[in-house]
Protein backbone atom coordinates (compact mmCIF):
# COMPACT_ATOMS: atom_id res chain seq x y z
CA UNK A 1 0.00 0.00 0.00
CA UNK A 2 1.40 3.34 -0.90
CA UNK A 3 1.78 5.46 2.15
CA UNK A 4 0.59 9.19 1.89
CA UNK A 5 2.89 11.13 4.02
CA UNK A 6 1.52 13.67 6.05
CA UNK A 7 2.54 17.05 5.51
CA UNK A 8 4.80 18.38 8.69
CA UNK A 9 3.32 21.77 9.57
CA UNK A 10 6.02 24.09 10.93
CA UNK A 11 5.87 25.70 14.48
CA UNK A 12 3.96 29.56 14.25
CA UNK A 13 6.53 31.72 16.26
CA UNK A 14 3.73 34.88 16.85
CA UNK A 15 5.54 37.90 18.08
CA UNK A 16 4.90 39.91 20.87
CA UNK A 17 4.11 42.93 18.77
CA UNK A 18 1.76 40.94 16.61
CA UNK A 19 0.08 39.62 20.10
CA UNK A 20 -0.76 43.13 21.05
CA UNK A 21 -1.89 44.14 17.54
CA UNK A 22 -4.66 41.38 17.70
CA UNK A 23 -5.24 41.92 21.35
CA UNK A 24 -5.92 46.28 20.43
CA UNK A 25 -9.21 47.20 20.54
CA UNK A 26 -10.15 49.83 18.55
CA UNK A 27 -10.72 53.37 20.34
CA UNK A 28 -14.36 54.57 21.07
CA UNK A 29 -14.99 58.34 19.35
CA UNK A 30 -15.26 59.71 23.48
CA UNK A 31 -11.41 58.04 23.89
CA UNK A 32 -10.39 59.63 21.13
CA UNK A 33 -11.78 63.11 22.51
CA UNK A 34 -9.94 62.30 25.61
CA UNK A 35 -6.65 61.74 24.01
CA UNK A 36 -6.91 64.30 21.41
CA UNK A 37 -8.12 66.72 24.44
CA UNK A 38 -5.19 65.49 26.69
CA UNK A 39 -2.36 66.46 24.34
CA UNK A 40 -4.17 69.92 23.25
CA UNK A 41 -3.84 70.70 27.04
CA UNK A 42 0.04 69.24 26.93
CA UNK A 43 0.89 71.93 24.09
CA UNK A 44 -1.01 75.18 25.40
CA UNK A 45 1.07 74.19 29.25
CA UNK A 46 4.20 74.32 27.06
CA UNK A 47 3.24 77.33 25.07
CA UNK A 48 2.10 78.65 28.77
CA UNK A 49 5.75 77.62 30.40
CA UNK A 50 7.57 79.82 26.76
CA UNK A 51 5.60 82.99 27.60
CA UNK A 52 6.52 83.10 31.38
CA UNK A 53 9.62 82.88 30.68
CA UNK A 54 10.05 85.03 28.13
CA UNK A 55 8.20 87.59 30.69
CA UNK A 56 10.57 87.02 33.49
CA UNK A 57 13.62 87.52 30.84
CA UNK A 58 12.02 90.55 29.63
CA UNK A 59 11.27 91.40 33.17
CA UNK A 60 15.33 90.99 33.84
CA UNK A 61 16.15 92.50 31.00
CA UNK A 62 14.21 95.91 31.75
CA UNK A 63 15.17 95.83 36.27
CA UNK A 64 18.61 95.69 35.18
CA UNK A 65 18.29 98.24 32.11
CA UNK A 66 16.36 100.46 34.41
CA UNK A 67 17.02 100.17 37.96
CA UNK A 68 20.14 99.54 40.25
CA UNK A 69 20.80 98.39 44.42
CA UNK A 70 22.94 100.58 46.13
CA UNK A 71 24.51 99.72 50.44
CA UNK A 72 24.38 103.36 51.98
CA UNK A 73 28.64 103.78 53.74
CA UNK A 74 28.67 106.40 55.89
CA UNK A 75 26.33 108.94 57.53
CA UNK A 76 25.92 111.48 55.39
CA UNK A 77 22.27 111.55 54.69
CA UNK A 78 21.28 110.75 58.45
CA UNK A 79 18.46 110.57 59.54
CA UNK A 80 17.07 109.41 56.60
CA UNK A 81 19.20 106.76 55.05
CA UNK A 82 21.73 105.08 57.89
CA UNK A 83 24.98 103.46 56.89
CA UNK A 84 24.00 99.85 56.04
CA UNK A 85 20.66 100.70 54.65
CA UNK A 86 20.02 99.07 51.00
CA UNK A 87 18.22 101.02 48.25
CA UNK A 88 16.92 100.87 44.96
CA UNK A 89 17.81 103.90 42.56
CA UNK A 90 16.05 104.38 39.22
CA UNK A 91 18.34 105.22 36.21
CA UNK A 92 17.38 108.49 35.29
CA UNK A 93 18.35 112.05 34.55
CA UNK A 94 14.86 113.71 34.71
CA UNK A 95 15.62 115.71 38.25
CA UNK A 96 13.17 117.09 40.70
CA UNK A 97 14.33 119.82 43.20
CA UNK A 98 15.01 117.19 46.50
CA UNK A 99 15.35 114.29 45.00
CA UNK A 100 17.77 111.61 46.64
CA UNK A 101 20.18 111.13 43.37
CA UNK A 102 23.28 109.16 42.90
CA UNK A 103 26.17 110.31 41.28
CA UNK A 104 30.00 110.07 40.35
CA UNK A 105 31.97 112.42 41.73
CA UNK A 106 34.44 112.48 39.25
CA UNK A 107 33.87 111.49 35.57
CA UNK A 108 37.20 109.86 35.43
CA UNK A 109 36.33 107.79 38.38
CA UNK A 110 33.33 105.14 37.68
CA UNK A 111 33.78 103.08 40.92
CA UNK A 112 32.89 105.80 43.53
CA UNK A 113 29.58 106.56 43.65
CA UNK A 114 28.11 109.46 45.95
CA UNK A 115 24.28 109.67 46.95
CA UNK A 116 23.05 113.13 48.06
CA UNK A 117 20.26 115.58 47.99
CA UNK A 118 19.86 117.99 45.01
CA UNK A 119 18.87 121.54 46.76
CA UNK A 120 19.56 123.70 43.57
CA UNK A 121 18.50 123.10 40.06
CA UNK A 122 19.85 125.27 36.67
CA UNK A 123 18.94 128.80 36.54
CA UNK A 124 18.48 129.23 40.42
CA UNK A 125 20.45 132.38 42.05
CA UNK A 126 23.13 132.89 44.60
CA UNK A 127 25.96 134.88 45.01
CA UNK A 128 29.82 134.45 46.47
CA UNK A 129 31.17 136.49 49.15
CA UNK A 130 34.33 135.74 50.29
CA UNK A 131 34.06 131.89 50.74
CA UNK A 132 29.74 131.93 51.40
CA UNK A 133 27.35 131.46 49.23
CA UNK A 134 23.56 132.82 49.73
CA UNK A 135 21.81 130.40 47.80
CA UNK A 136 18.13 131.44 47.09
CA UNK A 137 15.08 131.29 44.61
CA UNK A 138 13.70 134.20 43.51
CA UNK A 139 15.12 135.83 40.61
CA UNK A 140 15.03 139.23 41.28
CA UNK A 141 17.03 139.03 44.71
CA UNK A 142 20.83 139.46 43.10
CA UNK A 143 20.21 143.01 42.14
CA UNK A 144 18.76 144.06 45.19
CA UNK A 145 21.03 141.84 47.62
CA UNK A 146 24.08 144.20 48.68
CA UNK A 147 21.43 146.73 50.55
CA UNK A 148 19.24 143.26 52.02
CA UNK A 149 22.36 141.94 53.20
CA UNK A 150 23.39 144.44 55.40
CA UNK A 151 19.97 145.04 56.40
CA UNK A 152 19.47 141.21 57.69
CA UNK A 153 16.49 140.92 55.60
CA UNK A 154 17.56 138.64 53.20
CA UNK A 155 14.22 135.90 52.36
CA UNK A 156 13.69 133.12 54.85
CA UNK A 157 14.36 130.68 52.21
CA UNK A 158 17.86 131.63 51.70
CA UNK A 159 20.57 128.94 51.89
CA UNK A 160 23.92 130.28 53.42
CA UNK A 161 26.42 127.74 52.58
CA UNK A 162 30.00 127.44 53.95
CA UNK A 163 32.07 126.36 50.51
CA UNK A 164 35.96 125.12 49.83
CA UNK A 165 37.83 127.91 48.20
CA UNK A 166 38.22 126.60 45.69
CA UNK A 167 34.66 125.76 44.88
CA UNK A 168 34.18 129.77 45.88
CA UNK A 169 36.30 130.39 43.61
CA UNK A 170 34.96 128.89 40.50
CA UNK A 171 31.52 130.45 41.46
CA UNK A 172 32.60 133.42 41.97
CA UNK A 173 31.92 134.88 38.52
CA UNK A 174 28.45 133.48 38.34
CA UNK A 175 24.68 134.56 39.63
CA UNK A 176 23.02 131.47 38.95
CA UNK A 177 23.21 127.67 38.86
CA UNK A 178 24.10 126.99 35.01
CA UNK A 179 22.08 124.79 32.63
CA UNK A 180 22.55 121.21 33.55
CA UNK A 181 24.45 121.50 36.45
CA UNK A 182 23.18 121.02 40.24
CA UNK A 183 23.92 121.59 44.04
CA UNK A 184 23.74 118.58 45.99
CA UNK A 185 24.03 118.36 49.87
CA UNK A 186 23.83 115.57 52.63
CA UNK A 187 21.16 115.58 55.07
CA UNK A 188 23.55 115.09 57.34
CA UNK A 189 25.56 118.99 56.55
CA UNK A 190 27.91 118.84 59.26
CA UNK A 191 29.32 115.09 57.83
CA UNK A 192 29.26 115.35 54.10
CA UNK A 193 30.82 115.90 51.77
CA UNK A 194 28.76 117.07 48.66
CA UNK A 195 29.10 120.53 46.50
CA UNK A 196 30.35 122.42 49.12
CA UNK A 197 33.26 120.42 48.14
CA UNK A 198 32.95 119.04 44.91
CA UNK A 199 31.18 122.25 43.69
CA UNK A 200 28.22 121.61 41.54
CA UNK A 201 27.30 118.08 39.55
CA UNK A 202 26.99 118.02 35.81
CA UNK A 203 24.10 116.04 34.55
CA UNK A 204 25.93 113.58 32.62
CA UNK A 205 27.30 112.31 36.24
CA UNK A 206 24.10 111.70 37.00
CA UNK A 207 23.12 107.98 37.95
CA UNK A 208 19.52 107.66 39.47
CA UNK A 209 17.38 108.36 41.41
CA UNK A 210 16.42 107.02 44.48
CA UNK A 211 12.83 105.32 44.66
CA UNK A 212 12.95 102.40 47.69
CA UNK A 213 14.54 101.47 50.60
CA UNK A 214 14.66 97.31 50.62
CA UNK A 215 17.27 96.70 53.85
CA UNK A 216 16.23 96.57 56.78
CA UNK A 217 13.07 94.80 56.58
CA UNK A 218 11.67 97.09 59.42
CA UNK A 219 12.15 100.02 57.19
CA UNK A 220 11.17 98.75 54.17
CA UNK A 221 9.35 102.05 52.38
CA UNK A 222 9.49 104.57 49.42
CA UNK A 223 11.86 107.22 50.59
CA UNK A 224 12.04 110.78 49.55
Amino acid sequence: MAEIKKKQQKPQITSPTMTQKRKRKKLSQAQIALILRHRRKQRLQKYWDYFLLFVAIAFCIFFLTNYKAHQIVGNSMLPTLANGDRILIKKTQNIQRFDIVTFRPDEKNTEETYIKRVIAMPGDKFVIQGTNMYLFFQKSIVEDFEAMRYTSNLPDSTEVLQLDKKVADNLRNKTQIPKDYYLVLGDNRKNSADSRVLGLIPKNNLEGVMKFRFYPLNKIEIVH
